[in-house]
């Protein structure tokens, strides 16, 4: 068995990564516990509060999802009266989302939930500490979209 200090830089890099994942998991799963929402449900708010009556097919482009399993995930926030679907004037067969008053606010809510506690993260890194987290932060979501099933991997050299 390997210890951690001779672990290969992919196996620590894998380590790492699936330790960040579940952090971050656990960070906003408590950001958001006051809101009432499970994190997928939440998500699923904020995508739609980012755009304007959104068709289901493009909120399931924003998280990534298919279509149908937005649909199952919109059910319980179209039951609490946080979202409604309707049909798009323009093209009855396009289903669009809309949020509520209540959705709205819910929405601003998880919002700010979620900047305090990224707040917190950004401070305890200090100045220079945060722009090096941003920076090593956006290099990495470059290298893990680039493995997305379906799109061509690249090495970085």
């Amino acid at each position: 068995m390997k210890t951690k200090a001779h672990l290969p830089p992919e196996d620590e890099l894998a380590r790492t990564l699936r330790r960040l994942t579940r952090a971050a998991e656990r960070l906003e799963s408590a950001a958001l516990a006051a809101a009432g929402l499970p994190r997928a449900q939440a998500h699923a708010l904020l995508a739609v509060a980012g755009m304007a009556r959104p068709a289901m097919a493009m909120v399931a482009r924003e998280l990534d999802l298919a279509p149908s399993t937005v649909t199952r995930l919109l059910d319980p926030l179209v039951r609490r009266g946080l979202v409604r679907r309707e049909a798009d004037p323009e093209d009855r067969r396009v289903i669009v989302v809309a949020l509520t008053g209540a959705g709205r606010q819910a929405a601003e809510r998880l919002a700010a939930a979620l900047d305090r506690a990224y707040a917190r993260v950004a401070a305890a890194a200090g100045a220079g500490g945060r722009r090096r987290l941003l920076a090593s932060a956006r290099e990495l979501l470059v290298a893990v979209e680039r493995q997305r099933p379906g799109r061509p991997s690249r090495s970085a050299g």
